[in-house]
């Protein structure tokens, strides 16, 4: 049986897209509540260059070839919104050609391990800034949006269990979980297991399937298919700050995080918008500013 674990990155800072991961394999650990202590992305990932090295092979031997970030954003869920609602091209700012591999040289042995074809059992959703904001004003915070997102791709998933990273105290994931299931057009009954800070356990129930959805605490730390999720979601979300990143500084390497004091994240909004000014309308600078960059909700 498949078992699929789902993580977020880039919840919290001030610039740049949330991405939302989904990885399945064959079970290993049956019971949700056994961990199995790993390394996840936060552990591994203080952004020094070996750092960004190890994400990135990580990313390439499970995902194949791929030739740039633009290819990986045509990939995502959510990209014809995005797209649809987008003042400008993806391409221009946060989604565009930026190469891969981005930071390691690759040896023979890393040459000979990637493939052409793409792992099929890994998904993930690309959010842009404005796609959150749409959600977080209809959801009524960050939290319940970022929750929606993670039902969302528990959902689509082809598991029948499904271990998703929990995000801050929240306990309950019913309301999120019924306004997915009722945007995919899932017809099923929701029955809820357990709520606690620890863990949030839920059976999604049709006349076809039964698909059990859990929320764990550090469910990166506990469970080897989230914290390959939570790898993979990393490099997504460091390719899309460092698409921005080229577009101030074409020659600098190592992408901004997006975290940091807040004054200093205006000023690198107000130095995009300054250099983006010049080939498009006061309309189109006013939603960038708006929606589009930095997290205004």
């Amino acid at each position: 049986m498949l078992v699929c674990g789902i993580d977020e990155n880039g919840l919290g800072p001030f610039l740049g897209p949330l991405i939302i991961t989904a990885y399945e394999r064959e079970e290993k650990n049956t019971d949700p509540t056994e961990y199995s202590k790993i390394k996840d992305s936060k552990e591994i990932f203080s952004r020094k260059p070996n750092d960004f090295e190890i994400i990135e092979e990580f990313f390439l031997k499970e995902l194949g070839k791929t030739q740039n970030l633009y290819e990986i954003f045509r990939r995502s869920i959510f990209r014809n919104w995005i797209e649809k609602v987008c003042p400008i091209s993806p391409k221009t700012l946060c989604f565009s050609d930026v190469k891969i591999p981005q930071w390691i040289n690759h040896s023979e042995n890393l040459k000979d391990s990637i493939t052409d074809k793409a792992n099929k059992n890994i998904r993930f959703a690309i959010i842009c800034p404005h796609i959150l904001k749409i959600k977080v004003q209809e959801l009524g915070s960050k939290f319940s949006a970022n929750a929606y997102f993670v039902c969302y791709m528990a959902l689509k998933s082809n598991s029948e269990k499904v271990i998703c990273g929990k995000s801050g105290f929240k306990k309950n994931y019913e309301y999120e979980m019924m306004k997915a299931m009722q945007d995919i057009g899932i017809k099923a009954d929701l029955k809820k297991i357990q709520e606690s800070n620890e863990i949030s356990s839920y059976i999604v129930q049709s006349e076809d399937t039964t698909k059990q959805i859990h929320f764990v605490k550090d469910a990166d730390s506990k469970f080897q298919e989230v914290s390959f999720a939570s790898i993979i979601g990393k490099y997504i979300r460091e390719l899309c700050m460092l698409s921005i990143t080229k577009f101030l500084d074409p020659k600098r390497k190592f992408p901004i995080s997006g975290y940091g004091k807040k004054n200093e994240m205006k000023n690198t909004v107000y130095e995009i918008l300054k250099k983006i000014q010049s080939n498009h309308t006061v309309e189109d600078i006013n939603k960038i500013r708006d929606f589009c960059i930095e997290r205004n909700y």
